[in-house]
């Protein structure tokens, strides 16, 4: 168990971790002096140790104490939520061939390919419960990873637009979607409608796509 201590200059020790060791969690072993003697110690380093606080190790049976703080490296790809220090989040660029799959794949920390349905979006970031950091020391109890995506502006979809009618898309209602105007708009919840009516078109088309093309031909739907 490490204590929180006020901050001193003198005898502390600095560990540097990358974001996974952070997540995942480290041992390290360290020697103490006491009574002129050389003693291990075994430190735990994980996510429910916070940046910028310096903890305090005690061991009254052998009369051994330690102080130390980390500090948690950038990572390319992920980053610790500045307004909550339980969460992990990561931004994603929406790019044309997402549109046309079922869902974005993201590769987490521990190995999992996690999968985000894009029908069921609701908002321009999608949660995954209970999988960030360590809340605190002694509990299980994780925050949350958040994934924010970006969704394409008004340049990206035109160019959607024309992508899908290059791929098995071919019919009106691709010319009636309306395109957002980036200039008209407050928040980006008008490029995520956009993004759900073209799945939920690309839905209809896989599921019947015969009598759809019939239709659109201008010939009479089969029966």
């Amino acid at each position: 168990m490490f204590f929180a201590t006020q901050p001193q200059k003198d005898n502390i020790k600095s560990y540097v971790l990358n974001l996974q060791q952070y997540y995942c969690g480290i041992e390290l072993t360290e020697s103490s002096q006491s009574k002129n003697q050389s003693i291990e110690v075994k430190i735990k380093l994980d996510s429910s140790l916070k940046q910028n606080v310096i903890y305090s190790y005690t061991d009254s049976v052998r009369n051994v104490s330690l102080k130390f703080h980390l500090t948690v490296l950038d990572h390319p790809d992920f980053f610790i939520d500045p307004e909550n220090d339980s969460n992990l989040m990561c931004t994603r660029e929406i790019s044309l061939e997402d549109i046309t799959a079922n869902n974005i794949s993201i590769d987490y920390f521990d190995g999992q390919v996690l999968d985000i349905p894009l029908s069921q979006l609701t908002s321009d970031h999608y949660i995954f419960p209970s999988l960030g950091l360590l809340k605190q020391q002694n509990s299980e109890e994780r925050g949350d990873f958040i994934v924010k995506l970006n969704i394409p502006n008004s340049n990206v979809s035109e160019a959607l637009i024309q992508f899908l009618k290059d791929n098995d898309f071919p019919y009106d209602w691709i010319a009636s979607i309306p395109i957002p105007i980036q200039n008209d708009i407050e928040n980006e919840n008008l490029h995520l409608l956009t993004l759900q009516n073209l799945l939920l078109e690309k839905k209809k088309f896989l599921e019947n796509k015969e009598q759809l093309l019939l239709q659109i031909q201008g010939s009479p739907t089969i029966n």
